[in-house]
């Protein structure tokens, strides 16, 4: 039954719910919107409700099972929310699965949203379209797991090893936004990489008030030059966005040893920070016998033809030892970042089927 699941499914905003449901691995719906009424519990709860009984409705069907992204801090394991900054509604512990599976009778699984994109993308999207592109060209190389960073209202990550989503013990794993960063140790990782940090390095440099910052989008133009503003300022707020991504990221690629999907809003932008970001990811470390590079991996731009054309060289090397064949010797350690094959909503929405999937099997 597992593998044929009617899947019914959410993306949480601060402003929206939109409800779906997924057969089989594919969206079967339009998807429905109702406004969020995040500030007031009740209402939210009762939308929440009445999106996926419309979504029932709409199918013709009950569904399998309830899989949905929803923010956090949470207690994923139990479906309990907690005091949520863009849903204020939702405070000291919101026994939301409870709740679900009383009303529907069905088993309800929730969980952040960027775990649920980095799973969607490692089994639908991302890995398997690169791991085709190495054996459509021959190449021996394959990707067995994946890390996930997603750029929006926050900075959120998720893993997957060996085609299994990294959980944790408390449901936590992936929660990056607390890392610190070197060039700014005093602020985690969120405060550099999320829609504010871009706003308010813009403001900082274009000498303006939080308030009247443009959004993300409109300081992209204008770094472009597709708007009127400070295009200087607008360039710099990519650039220090970029420059401690690189440091996320190359933390985590020697970490992990894996390449890196990168989802969300500010993502799309990414011509404006992938300069400041390889540039980090390239640097050295000062060490005492030298310097030393800070990945010891050939980190591939799959955006980038030239580097993909430079990942299709890097084949490893074939040579005999003392009469032993050696095949694929890798002296040149790959990974690469690149961003979704599906989208984040979509990788989102696949991400939360698997997981019922796995969790119903």
């Amino acid at each position: 039954m597992a593998k044929d699941l009617t899947v019914l499914t959410l993306d949480a905003g601060g402003t929206n719910f939109d409800f779906s449901a997924l057969r089989k691995g594919k969206e079967i719906i339009e998807s429905i919107r109702f406004p969020s009424y995040g500030s007031d519990l009740d209402q939210s709860i009762a939308t929440i409700i009445k999106g996926f009984r419309a979504v029932q409705k709409t199918i013709g069907s009950g569904g399998d099972a309830i899989s949905f992204a929803f923010p956090g801090p949470a207690d994923y394991r139990q479906g309990i929310i907690g005091d949520l900054n863009n849903l204020t509604g939702y405070r000291g512990g919101v026994p939301l699965k409870a709740v679900l599976e009383a009303e529907f009778k069905l088993p309800v699984f929730i969980l952040n949203d960027a775990s649920l994109f980095a799973l969607g993308e490692a089994r639908g999207g991302f890995l398997p379209h690169w791991n085709a592109w190495f054996e459509n060209n021959g190449h021996p190389h394959r990707f067995d797991n994946l890390i996930a960073a997603t750029l929006g209202t926050g900075f959120g990550g998720g893993f997957v090893v060996n085609n299994q989503l990294l959980l944790g013990d408390n449901f936590m794993g992936g929660e990056v936004y607390l890392q610190s960063m070197r060039h700014d140790f005093l602020r985690n990782s969120e405060e550099h990489l999320s829609i504010r940090a871009v706003k308010n390095v813009y403001c900082q440099e274009a000498g303006l008030a939080q308030e009247n910052s443009p959004s993300p989008i409109e300081i992209s133009k204008i770094a472009r030059g597709e708007a009127s503003g400070n295009m200087d300022a607008a360039k710099a707020s990519f650039a220090a966005m970029g420059k401690h991504l690189g440091d996320v990221l190359a933390n985590l690629i020697m970490v992990f040893d894996a390449p890196v999907v990168i989802g969300g809003g500010i993502a799309k932008a990414h011509e404006l920070y992938f300069p400041a970001m390889w540039e980090e990811m390239n640097s050295n470390l000062t060490m005492y016998h030298g310097p030393e590079r800070r990945v010891k991996h050939s980190v591939y731009n799959l955006l980038d033809e030239a580097d993909v054309q430079k990942l299709d060289e890097n084949r490893g090397r074939n040579f005999t030892w003392n009469g032993f064949e050696v095949r694929n010797y890798k002296e040149d350690f790959i990974s690469a970042v690149g961003l979704p094959h599906l989208g984040t909503r979509r990788g989102t929405w696949l991400g939360a089927y698997y997981h019922a999937q796995d969790n119903l099997s």
